[in-house]
């Protein structure tokens, strides 16, 4: 009997939560729906919240935020105000749902490029048959290929309804380093004749570092600034990065090391 009833409390739980997930999905669905023109964010890492944070305080707008799995930051967003949507953002009914055919502003922070790619196409076939006397949607995604964006830009040119705009996650994140670096660093280096930057990994962030580094980190020291980058295959990474940066060496030193010789210069 004891085990019947553990059995029926289970199935009981079960059906509440799914009722309550079913109900608070058509709560969101509503909420979308009273929106004018939404501002739809796709992705609820660092960059999305922040976006979210500062449309809520600087701007008093809540935004549709959508994110493929419910996660910690979820409940943070919902605090604030923010319509938090979980599902894949790729698939046409996601993003109508989530608004899209009404939002004025779509903003894709996917780290993944081909994703950012994927919710353009989709957003473009939803709008091919709107309403053109609407005002246009401006869709924003990351994107660090040159010639993706000129083949992205000349096919989004025939589709008035859909503004294609394209920003890179990499350099921003770069960018932001440097802006807050100066009163960090201005106490460290008092008397300091060299500054040497220490560089582990070399992904697309540390790459773009480097190259924020050498275009603005110029503090007047004697013998300047140094670089070290360690990585798995530093001949590969080096040859790669001269090829992109042929006048790079002529700013700055810049050496590269294997991460696998257990950083003996670095210590050194």
């Amino acid at each position: 009997i004891a085990a019947k009833l553990l059995v029926c409390v289970l199935l009981v739980r079960s059906l509440m939560k799914l009722v309550g997930s079913v109900f608070h999905q058509h709560v969101q669905t509503m909420r979308v729906w009273l929106k004018p023109h939404p501002t739809l964010i796709v992705g609820a890492g660092r960059k999305g919240r922040a976006l979210a944070h500062d449309l809520k305080e600087h701007h008093d707008e809540t935004a549709v935020v959508i994110e493929r799995q419910a996660g910690a930051a979820t409940p943070d967003l919902q605090d604030e105000g923010h319509v938090v949507l979980n599902g894949d953002v790729t698939a046409g009914d996601v993003l109508r749902s989530a608004g899209a055919l009404k939002a004025r502003r779509v903003i894709c922070f996917a780290q993944d490029q081909q994703l950012g790619i994927q919710v353009a196409g989709r957003l473009r076939e939803l709008w091919r048959n709107h309403d053109r006397a609407t005002a246009p949607c401006d869709c924003h995604i990351h994107l660090d290929n040159p010639r993706l964006v000129d083949l992205l830009r000349d096919q989004t040119a025939r589709n008035s309804a859909v503004h294609l705009h394209f920003f890179n996650l990499h350099k921003m994140v770069a960018r932001g380093l440097f802006d807050s670096l100066p009163p960090v660093l201005a106490p460290m280096l008092t008397g300091a004749r060299q500054l040497q930057v220490e560089l582990i990994g070399f992904g697309p962030e540390a790459q773009a570092i480097l190259v924020q580094g050498l275009r603005v980190l110029h503090l007047g020291l004697p013998q300047g600034v140094s670089w070290r980058v360690w990585t798995d295959a530093p001949q590969h990474a080096e040859e790669a990065f001269n090829a992109s940066h042929p006048m790079a060496t002529h700013i700055a030193p810049i050496a590269f090391h294997a991460s696998d010789m257990q950083y003996r210069a670095m210590i050194s």
